[in-house]
This record gives C-alpha cells, structure tokens and sequence, in this order.
C-alpha cells in the first residue's frame, strides 16, 4: 500500500521541504510517524489499482455455408 501527502505542510522535514499535496509521502517515514499523520489527516494511504485484464480478440466462427464457397473458388482456381 502506498500513501501520498493529502495535505501541504509548510517546513522542512530532515532538512528536506514536505511533498506537496498528492505527492508520494516521504519514504523514509517510520511506521509510527506514517500511523500518526494517517489519522490526523496529513497522509493517505492509496491502494494500487487493479491491472486492467488482457484484451483477448476472439475471431466470429465462420458459417458452414462460407466455408464451402471458400473451398469450392480455391479448387475451381
């Protein structure tokens, strides 16, 4: 699970200025320090989308009666 920053916060962290808003939240957070901005508000966490299934072409079946005109032109040719 990922988080981002849901809120600017001015300042530097590590000498380091805050992501802004939207932003991956800093990684090098501790699980307490993650914890604690999650529930007062300043980070949130993002859950990965689902990878969109494959796209799979499925060609239509061919009438019985096309396949026999498609036989009979290649053998007249």
């Amino acid at each position: 699970m990922s988080h981002v920053m849901a809120a600017q916060i001015s300042g530097t962290r590590n000498g380091v200025d805050w992501p802004r808003r939207g932003e991956p939240a800093p990684a090098d957070l501790t699980a307490d320090e993650l914890a604690h901005m999650v529930a007062i508000g300043h980070v949130r966490e993002v859950k990965p989308e689902p990878e969109p299934a494959p796209v799979v072409e499925v060609s239509k079946p061919v009438a019985p009666e096309v396949r026999a005109r498609a036989r009979r032109t290649r053998s007249t040719a």
